[in-house]
């Protein structure tokens, strides 16, 4: 089953691909991972390029901003670079077993990780919506017709938040399509899961936010990602994983 993933290429997003990459590469399935790279001509002031630079299914293209994800990811299925399935990933993810498919469309994980915001204007433009819960940042598609991504990639086009756009979409194609919910991605603080997909959008409370190495400066207020992530202690499951594949990004660069 292919993977993709849509970054810009700044060192904030490079640093998280890098790990990413060599998550698939303790699993030997870093031929499944497509990566979409965004150009960026803003000033660098880290480098983390090591993985990116040797990876086999990555391609490039002009900076769309906000439209980035939807656009790489129509142009790669258009073109036969990815086919369904396939798994839609986040950089800030790490690949802790291999995904596997299953019977419905579209496969996520419940996580009520919606902004009330978006939530509001979701029930102002469709005041009669489906039940459909949530999602999780993973997103899991097969047989998914390619309509329903451009679908979404239009109302972008008219200045509708990503997110919205992903949902009012979901929503709108309630009868047309199947979803399922699943295990398929955890926290990298929880213990006692054992879901493919690491997420830490959210990070470590006082020990590692990844916001924290945004390189967009030259003074930041963290320093490594890779370094203070193994500095952590008391890790559950989750995290120890994260830092072998730190350790492993570290012994082969």
């Amino acid at each position: 089953m292919d993977y993709f993933v849509s970054i810009d290429n700044t060192p904030y997003e490079r640093w998280q691909i890098e790990l990413l990459i060599e998550s698939f590469k303790m699993h030997k399935l870093q031929d499944y991972l497509c990566i979409a790279v965004a150009e960026n001509n803003t000033t660098q002031y880290a480098d983390y390029t090591k993985n990116l630079k040797n990876h086999k299914r990555k391609i490039q293209h002009n900076n769309f901003q906000e439209k980035n994800n939807l656009y790489s990811l129509i142009a790669c299925l258009e073109n036969n670079i990815i086919r369904q399935p396939f798994v839609l990933l986040k950089p800030h993810m790490i690949l802790y077993k291999p995904v596997e498919e299953g019977p419905d469309t579209i496969i996520c994980n419940v996580i009520d990780d919606v902004s009330p915001e978006i939530k509001i204007e979701l029930q102002n433009k469709l005041p009669q919506a489906h039940k459909i819960p949530y999602p999780g940042d993973l997103l899991i598609f097969k047989n998914c017709p390619t309509r329903f991504f451009h679908k979404i990639a239009m109302k972008i086009g008219e200045n509708i938040h990503e997110e919205l756009a992903w949902l009012l979409t979901m929503q709108e194609y309630y009868d047309f399509i199947t979803y399922g919910t699943g295990q398929i991605e955890m926290p990298m603080i929880y213990g006692g899961m054992d879901m493919p997909i690491i997420n830490y959008k959210h990070g470590y409370p006082s020990k590692f936010q990844r916001m924290h190495y945004q390189f967009n400066k030259a003074l930041q207020l963290g320093s490594d990602p890779i370094e203070d992530l193994l500095r952590i202690n008391l890790t559950p499951p989750p995290t120890e994983y994260m830092q072998e594949v730190a350790k492993n990004y570290k012994k082969n660069k």
